[in-house]
């Protein structure tokens, strides 16, 4: 049976499935290492707020 799919309007196909995964894993991929460096970041403040450049 061939797959059907649903017009959204000026030709364009229903693009979910492999789209969607790529987009969520990006956004978990960031998401990720966000919080690695926010962990980092609380684990040695003072060289943080050392190194920083507004401390200058």
């Amino acid at each position: 049976m061939p797959r059907r799919t649903r017009s959204l309007g000026c030709g364009e196909t229903d693009r979910s499935g492999m789209h969607e995964l790529i987009a969520d894993i990006t956004l978990w991929l960031l998401f990720a290492w966000m919080l690695r460096r926010l962990a980092h970041f609380s684990r040695q403040p003072l060289i943080w707020l050392i190194l920083s450049p507004a401390s200058e």
